[in-house]
């Protein structure tokens, strides 16, 4: 994959090294690329009136797998001992003295249209680098290797990107993801890049009743990765897994799947998901239409919750 992109136009979805990879039918095809949009506002008149925000409102998100306020990005950072060259593409990063391996960021994606700003960015960034962690020495499905990167300033790479609107958060494991959740935020409440009015396609939506009107609603979204703001209205529990149900009525509202596995892991965290009931979420996923739209939960980083 050449690139870890966003893709709005025609998408096939595939799990790839754990994470959801999008086959993009566009004119000048960029292979493999992700497909993630937060779902904004039906109409464009609502959709003015929903983007009147500013910092002030910002929310702060708490994510999983912890949920964990205290929750930090716990990494073994050390020194560089190479500096990192110039990047060429925003996902296929060098160092000078390991030319044939590449590099790219973790927990991130970039978006069709944004990604020159992001590499402009980078190539400003680059002179910063100063610590790098590593999590695997296994490459990916494009024969990359993941870190995090920080500056000289102790600031992730990921946060900065996020922070200007030049990325969107995409988790792909066990990995706390807060501090990237509210970087993300922020850029979401300044409508900075890829949350800007004129974006053509919106990437921020609202899965529940509270959200009409205000942000474009879940169902725009089925067949994109896509991430929603609702507020909980109850919970179904069965013995394979649960379904976090976001209306009145579960057959045409939005609905969230949560597999065993990740129900027991919540569960291990210390978390009860009938105390979510009435709080805000933020959910990111793959928009199924099954009734009405749904996500099968994928990773529980991929579940914020807002605090009061």
């Amino acid at each position: 994959m050449g690139f870890q992109s966003i893709c709005s136009k025609r998408q096939n979805y595939s799990r790839k090294s754990g994470i959801f990879a999008a086959i993009c039918h566009c004119a000048c095809f960029f292979s493999l690329i992700f497909a993630p949009i937060i779902f904004a506002n039906a109409s464009g008149a609502a959709a003015n009136t929903a983007n009147v925000t500013d910092a002030n409102k910002a929310k702060t998100w708490i994510c999983g797998p912890a949920f964990d306020p205290a929750s930090t990005r716990n990494a073994n950072f050390l020194p560089l001992t190479s500096p990192l060259d110039p990047p060429e593409m925003v996902d296929g990063l060098v160092f000078s003295n390991t030319p044939k391996t590449l590099w790219r960021l973790a927990d991130i994606a970039f978006v069709p249209g944004f990604e020159d700003d992001a590499l402009v960015a980078m190539r400003r960034m680059a002179g910063t680098a100063f610590e790098q962690a590593v999590y695997s020495d296994d490459v990916d499905f494009a024969g990359r290797k993941l870190m995090d990167l920080r500056d000289d300033a102790r600031l992730l790479w990921q946060e900065v990107l996020l922070e200007r609107g030049l990325a969107i958060l995409l988790p792909e494991g066990k990995r706390s993801v807060d501090v990237f959740a509210n970087a993300e935020e922020r850029a979401i409440v300044k409508r900075l890049g890829i949350w800007g009015d004129d974006v053509a396609a919106p990437y921020h939506y609202g899965g529940s009743p509270d959200r009409a009107g205000i942000l474009p609603d879940a169902n725009l979204a089925v067949g994109h990765f896509a991430v929603i703001d609702a507020v909980l209205q109850r919970i179904e529990d069965r013995e394979w897994r649960s379904y976090l149900n976001f209306g009145e009525n579960w057959r045409s509202d939005f609905t969230v799947m949560v597999g065993r596995d990740l129900r027991d892991e919540i569960v291990a965290n210390g978390q009860h998901m009938e105390n979510w009931i009435g709080q805000t979420i933020r959910i990111r996923g793959v928009i199924e239409d099954r009734g009405g739209p749904y996500i099968e939960l994928a990773e529980l980083a991929a579940l914020c919750l807002a605090r009061p």
